[in-house]
């Protein structure tokens, strides 16, 4: 494996300000990576991964560690290699405390690109919407405000041309509970125009 073959994902939804990006910078220079499990030995206490810690003590009976080097440690859940590292470092109480923050910052993390949002959240429901339900993207929806009603291309999920060489199918998506207005709202809108029916 090369450098070169990390590509960018040209659906990553993320972007990322000058300011956010410095601040990234300045934390991936201060900190290195703090975004998986981090501790800190001098004070005991866990400085980022909390909620994987949680997750893993409730999965395992037993954990123990294999070192990588002096600062990395494999997780070993019962006796099995998990695919989890800890990274082991010795700072001071300020140091501990501002990583933990930058760590859990929404302020160097960047922010979605809600033009490539719809798209992508629909494709994942269209595959599996167990996953879809599983990880929440239905409340992301509602968070990013991409389930409030617009008449725009974003209500748009699947065009079906051609169907049988005549007709052809649009799928609109709304909140349920506006789903009678929006519908009725559509048939005011295509009122008289022939050879249109909605389903």
């Amino acid at each position: 494996m090369n450098i070169s073959d990390l590509k960018n994902a040209p659906y990553n939804p993320r972007i990322i300000t000058e300011d956010e990006k410095l601040a990234l910078s300045k934390s991936v220079s201060t900190f290195g990576d703090i975004s998986g499990i981090t501790w800190n030995k001098l004070s005991g206490n866990l400085i980022t991964g909390h909620q994987r810690i949680a997750e893993l003590k409730g999965k395992y009976k037993e954990i123990t560690f294999d070192e990588i080097d002096n600062e990395h440690f494999w997780i070993i859940g019962d006796g099995m290699k998990t695919s989890f590292k800890i990274r082991v470092v010795e700072w001071d109480d300020m140091k501990e405390k501002a990583a933990n923050i930058a760590g859990n910052s929404h302020t160097m993390s960047g922010k979605f690109e809600l033009d490539l949002m719809p798209t992508l959240l629909e494709e994942i429901r269209e595959f599996d919407s167990q996953i879809f339900t599983d990880f929440r993207f239905d409340q992301l929806e509602k968070d990013l405000g991409l389930m409030d009603w617009k008449f725009d291309e974003d209500k748009i999920i699947n065009e079906d041309e051609n169907l049988d060489g005549i007709e052809s199918m649009i799928k609109i998506r709304c909140q349920q509970e506006i789903k009678d207005t929006v519908k009725n709202a559509i048939l005011n809108a295509l009122e008289g125009m022939a050879g249109v029916k909605i389903e």
